[in-house]
C-alpha cells in the first residue's frame, strides 16, 4: 500500500482538482484500487 499526500497552506491552488483527477488515473489507466479522501483543516 502507498499513500500520496497533496498539501498547501494556501487554499484555491486547485488540491481538490488535482486528487481527483489522480484518483481517476491511478484507477482507470493503472488498475490501481484507490481512495481519494478530501478535507480542510480549518
Amino acid at each position: 500500500m502507498r499513500k500520496v499526500a497533496i498539501v498547501s497552506g494556501k487554499g484555491g491552488i486547485g488540491k481538490t482538482t488535482l486528487a481527483i483527477n489522480l484518483g481517476y488515473l491511478l484507477h482507470n489507466e493503472f488498475n490501481f484500487n484507490t481512495t481519494v479522501i478530501d478535507c480542510n483543516l480549518t
